[in-house]
């Protein structure tokens, strides 16, 4: 029953097995657990498949529209040649979230732009 769940949850969770801490909680299913993490605010925004010529300053223009920007980075390699992925950090959630609404799934360049939430 949930009292007998609810005991075990508050016993079992964070203690040691194997000498690696666990968590124990009440059973959700991917979708909702995906949900829950879907919602969790965030301002890193991690986009890829840029084209080769995007630079720093195209990242803070575009994303610039949907709030205040703190960094914006196109990743490079020792070269300087561009690995077509970067970050966009923004000064609030909203406007990080609004930002990944909007962009996801468009084109720059002839190339489609994924946008998300940096792990």
């Amino acid at each position: 029953n949930d009292e007998s769940a609810q005991k075990a949850i508050e016993k079992l969770n964070g203690m040691l097995l194997n000498d690696k801490q666990v968590y124990v909680g009440p059973f959700l299913r991917r979708q909702e657990r995906e949900n829950a993490i879907d919602k969790t605010r965030f301002t890193n925004v991690y986009v890829k498949n840029l084209a080769e010529s995007t630079t720093d300053e195209d990242l803070k223009n575009i994303f610039g529209q949907y709030g205040q920007i703190t960094s914006a980075v196109v990743m490079r390699d020792i070269d300087g040649k561009s690995k077509c992925f970067g970050f966009v950090n923004f000064e609030n959630a909203d406007d990080a979230a609004k930002a990944v609404e909007a962009l996801n799934g468009q084109k720059f360049d002839d190339k489609e732009w994924y946008v998300g939430k940096a792990q």
